[in-house]
């Protein structure tokens, strides 16, 4: 009876022995380690002011820097997921954030060498497990990354930063493959473009009768003239003139005449310059266009605007610089 106790003690102690051994799960094997694979990132990336959230800023493309190899047996767990603390962005689409609010960004791994079986890395941490049984078998993960920018929101100035590393693979206890970006990324918002189709213009206002003109403050009929426009779109537009006051007025928006105060020239007469009814200041910036299309006709007119009591005829030119200043 002593004997059979000792057998059945026996027993259960190798019957114990396996479920033990289930944790001790996978090493490197073959001098293999940790796979390190860089993403060579842009230190500055531009973006258009009016690009919309979804798009896509910068794809690295598949990235691998090769195969580890490591040896596993029993119950063996994997897992995927990013180094530091990763909050999914709300813009979802597997996107986290980053350093700058208006950027996310998305990284995706795949553990084999066809990376049609890649995934995107989850902003928590993801395991799964796998049995080998009793003979360890050998496997050879790659370090495949891949990361994509996107916006998430109007674009803001800002410097992305990342941890480093960025990502990480683990065949537990062994860490198999780490992602890393090569820079900071500076993000800068870009003015669209623009370019203006007609760069001088004679606006004839024709003759107009000195008694015709009665008192300060009184003007001539409006002569209509446009300034064609090609934009991106979605461009905001202003105006700004540059030009000589009329020294016979505080009114800023009133021009002098070319040559005022010689002989052949007028007396007692401006130049007004009007968008959209109202008279452009000197060394005022004014928006015209709040969201362009491909292109634009800016709509502007010109008119006479006397200055004094009296107006004695003569010639009557001005200049005047029209700026347009976009974003």
């Amino acid at each position: 009876m002593k004997k059979a106790r000792i057998a059945y003690a026996l027993f259960i102690a190798l019957a114990l022995l396996p479920m033990g051994k289930a944790f001790a799960n996978c090493s490197f094997s073959g001098g293999s380690g940790t796979i390190k694979t860089t993403i060579n990132t842009p230190s500055v990336i531009y973006v258009k002011r009016n690009a919309e959230p979804g798009t896509i800023l910068f794809d690295s493309g598949w990235v691998s820097g090769g195969n580890s190899k490591v040896s596993c047996s029993w119950t063996s767990t994997t897992t995927v997921g990013y180094y530091g603390a990763t909050p999914a962005s709300p813009y979802g689409n597997g996107v986290i954030t980053s350093t700058n609010s208006s950027v996310g960004i998305r990284l995706y791994y795949s553990n084999s060498n066809d990376t049609s079986y890649g995934q995107v890395v989850p902003s928590e941490r993801s395991s799964s497990s796998f049995y080998d049984g009793l003979i360890a078998n050998t496997y050879t993960p790659a370090a495949y990354y891949r990361m994509e920018l996107v916006l998430v929101d109007t674009v803001r100035e800002g410097t992305i930063t990342m941890y480093s590393p960025l990502a990480l693979t683990t065949y537990d206890p062994v860490t198999t493959t780490e992602a890393y970006a090569s820079n900071p990324i500076n993000i800068y918002p870009q003015s669209l473009s623009c370019q203006v189709n007609t760069t001088q213009l004679q606006v004839p206002l024709g003759d107009v009768q000195s008694n015709s003109l009665t008192q300060v403050g009184a003007t001539t009929v409006s002569k209509d003239f446009q300034i064609g426009l090609t934009c991106e779109s979605g461009t905001i537009v202003s105006v700004a003139m540059t030009g000589t006051q009329n020294g016979d007025t505080s009114d800023d928006s009133v021009l002098a005449l070319t040559n005022a105060g010689q002989s052949g020239v007028a007396t007692g007469l401006g130049v007004q310059i009007l968008q959209d009814s109202q008279p452009l200041h000197i060394g005022e910036t004014r928006m015209v266009v709040s969201s362009a299309n491909t292109s634009e006709l800016l709509n502007f007119t010109a008119r006479y605007y006397q200055t004094r009591p009296k107006v004695t005829p003569g010639s009557a030119n001005t200049t005047a610089l029209l700026t347009m200043v976009y974003q």
